[in-house]
């Protein structure tokens, strides 16, 4: 069988992740059996999410009038992240022209 990663305890019917990773994503099977009935068995999926996190967070920006500015905004997490940008409580148009 598989080793149990040591952040792993498995006590009775209970299996328990103190801390988890994304290598812990994946089926598990538990297994119930006795003598006189046989097997029985349960496929569980297990899935890890990760927080959404700023890969590079957007920072306060002074420019002069008539001069381009450009604000940055990168998020990484698990699923993907949708990023879009607001002004005054107003979701921004996306230029479909670029």
């Amino acid at each position: 069988g598989s080793d149990v990663p040591a952040w792993v305890e498995q006590k009775g019917g209970t299996l328990h992740f103190t801390t988890v990773t994304r290598a812990d994503a994946g089926n598990y099977t538990c297994l119930a059996s006795n003598s006189l009935q046989g097997e029985i068995r349960a496929v569980v999926q297990l899935t890890v999410a990760v927080y959404v996190v700023f890969k590079l967070k957007p920072e306060n920006t002074t420019v002069y009038q008539g001069h381009t500015a450009v604000l940055h905004c990168q998020a990484t997490g698990d699923p993907p992240p949708f990023i879009q940008w607001k002004k005054k409580d107003k979701f921004l148009e996306a230029d479909k022209s670029r």
